[in-house]
């Protein structure tokens, strides 16, 4: 861990490491302790909405890259693609600006059209 890293922000580097690079398909809880942490972070009260959006933004994509990368097993896409509302419901919330809102506009027109077209 760096000078002045927290230790949270160390685990999110792992853990999304670890969900990105798809180190444990059989083994869904990586990415449900994934979830629960970017939850917990941005619930946190010293967060402002436009770090509890892009901690959001952060997940999003992390899954959609997942999803999308038809190199990983197909059972942990769809994993990936039964959990993505769960940072979409956080940009959702946090969605109080017409930029953010056309972040998770682009977001959901691109999740569409991936499962549209999923294998």
């Amino acid at each position: 861990m760096s000078v002045g890293q927290s230790a949270d922000s160390y685990n999110i580097d792992i853990l999304e490491t670890m969900v990105r690079r798809c180190h444990a398909p059989d083994d869904p809880q990586v990415l449900y302790t994934y979830l629960q942490l970017i939850d917990s972070l941005a619930n946190n009260n010293n967060k402002t909405t436009d770090q509890q959006f892009s901690l959001g933004q952060r997940a999003a994509e992390i899954l959609y890259e997942c999803a999308k990368d038809e190199n990983l097993p197909n059972h942990y896409r769809v994993l990936t693609l039964d959990n993505i509302y769960i940072p979409i419901r956080l940009m959702s919330e946090k969605a109080d600006t017409l930029n953010k809102k056309g972040v998770l506009l682009n977001l959901r027109y691109r999740l569409s059209a991936l499962v549209h077209n999923f294998n």
